[in-house]
């Protein structure tokens, strides 16, 4: 946390004291958090808004889960996404065109995974050494069991940030 530059006093304490005594008072206030902070957050996590999953190479990466809810329909995270690339061969399946896939490849019109000095830097986050739980939080728990049957990347799938 950076200290508050509108007023000297704000930074003689904790912002998270000043919250607490703002909001006992009857005003509105918060800490303002960064991504990291968000994503990692106990409520975040405990709201199932912060997922701790695990890609096929057993690398723990932390994602957005579903947001909008209704209360009587039950929701679960969408599948890990691979890495670009990844889902080539289920695509032209798709489409008929299977068979072509080899070809495609030999002739660099797709590349089936990243090159191997490649870092794939969208969607993935990697949980935070000090707050990768032991066990799941709530919101990770319902993650690891809404993904037992969704489909799964290719194995080899890098998550950094």
């Amino acid at each position: 946390m950076t200290a508050c530059t509108a007023h000297p006093t704000f930074s003689s304490r904790p912002a998270e004291q000043w919250v607490r005594e703002l909001t006992e008072l009857g005003v509105g206030a918060a800490v303002t958090l960064n991504q990291e902070e968000v994503m990692e957050s106990e409520l975040a996590r405990a709201r199932g808004l912060s997922l701790l999953r695990t890609l096929p190479s057993g690398e723990p990466i932390r994602t957005v889960g579903p947001a909008r809810r209704l209360s009587l329909t039950p929701v679960s995270p969408s599948p890990v996404p691979g890495p670009p690339g990844s889902d080539a061969a289920a695509v032209l399946a798709d489409i008929g065109l299977a068979g072509v896939l080899d070809e495609l490849v030999s002739k660099s019109v797709i590349l089936p995974q990243l090159p191997p000095d490649a870092d794939f830097i969208g969607r993935f986050r990697p949980p935070s050494p000090s707050s990768a739980p032991s066990t799941p939080a709530s919101g990770d728990a319902a993650a690891a069991e809404g993904t037992a049957s969704a489909p799964q990347p290719v194995s080899g799938a890098r998550g950094t940030s």
